[in-house]
């Protein structure tokens, strides 16, 4: 569901870009949509296998996000 950390770290799918599946709507029909797609899109094997890859190449590490903290600190400390 698109909420929280998901909502900023999940691409929605368009073809073979994108990451995964977000819907908004916290209910049945909202899940069941969800679902019925990443049915269509595991059929498609090449479309199915590009989202993998795409998730894959995502680079969430501590490595990558400790210099957006270290530029926060310093903007909100006036070290700039």
């Amino acid at each position: 569901r698109e909420t929280g950390g998901l909502a900023d770290s999940v691409e929605q799918v368009a073809g073979k870009k994108g990451t995964g599946i977000l819907f908004r709507d916290y209910n049945e029909s909202g899940l069941a949509w969800a679902i019925g797609r990443a049915l269509d899109l595991y059929e498609d094997g090449a479309t199915w296998n590009s989202i993998v890859a795409n998730g894959m190449a995502q680079d969430f590490s501590w490595q990558r996000q400790v210099t957006h903290y270290i530029e926060l600190f310093r903007e909100l400390s006036g070290l700039r």
